[in-house]
């Protein structure tokens, strides 16, 4: 017997399985909840609620193929072949982030990307409010210390919403010594 969830923009076909409120209230909402994976999003009340939405809050996903392992928090952008990989602020061709990744990716893995929103489990002690960027030194790592070395690319990510949570607003690449991208 096949399930109907009636929601502002329409039925959503669930098999044999169903959604209940106290699932998305104890972040149970998986992929075996849903089914075979075929539906990657469930909107409710017009927001989009991803896994990752439902642990940090409420954010903007876009779902990506990627090219390389990527492990949750990393700032990410699009290669050539429209596959996203870790960027790293001292290489321009790494570059620009299109946010950060909502969960962990293997390589081939379909995965979701935070373009905007809230993402926890980082540490910025200290540096609360503070503008946060893609790290020079390390690929995917975002760094509350902007890069500063001559050649070296500086975008914002977001900001330090708090200790251990980034707001993520992703900014124009400048490049420390030379031209704005």
């Amino acid at each position: 017997m096949r399930k109907k969830i009636i929601h502002p923009i329409g039925p959503l076909e669930l098999g044999d399985l169903s959604i209940q409120a106290a699932d998305i209230a104890a972040e149970a909402v998986t992929v075996d909840k849903i089914g075979t994976g075929a539906v990657t999003n469930v909107k409710i009340a017009a927001r989009e609620v991803g896994a990752s939405s439902i642990a940090y809050g409420t954010q903007r996903q876009l779902q990506f193929t990627s090219a390389d392992t990527i492990a949750i928090r990393d700032a990410v952008y699009i290669g050539s072949a429209g596959t996203v990989l870790r960027a790293q602020a001292n290489a321009s061709g790494t570059m620009p982030t299109v946010g950060v990744a909502a969960e962990a990716m293997a390589s081939g893995a379909i995965g979701a990307v935070a373009a905007a929103g809230l993402v926890s489990g980082y540490n910025f002690s200290g540096y609360v409010g503070r503008e946060v960027y893609v790290s020079p030194a390390t690929a995917g790592l975002v760094t509350p210390i902007p890069p500063g070395a001559s050649g070296q690319i500086v975008q914002v990510v977001g900001k330090a919403y708090n200790v251990s949570t980034l707001l993520i607003q992703v900014g124009t690449m400048l490049q420390v010594g030379g031209a704005q991208y």
